[in-house]
């Protein structure tokens, strides 16, 4: 989670809409058991796979700031 917002603030994006029905995974489970699901991806970070768990959607409520707005 804190890699995708080091992203967009590096590209000046704020999200606007973080909330839990905005954050997608690349892995579930047929049986829809949260935590072992959950108990799944942190094995999935530990063995090194992270680079693609994760993403933000957006449905309009970001904003790309200009250069001189903090």
């Amino acid at each position: 989670m804190l890699r995708s917002l080091v992203f967009l603030h590096a590209r000046r994006i704020a999200h606007l809409d973080i909330i839990t029905v905005n954050i997608l995974a690349d892995y579930f489970r047929l049986d829809n058991d949260a935590e072992a699901l959950e108990t799944d991806v942190r094995e999935r970070r530990n063995q090194g796979d992270i680079e693609h768990t994760f993403a933000l959607i957006d449905f309009d409520a970001s904003m790309q700031l200009p250069i001189n707005e903090s």
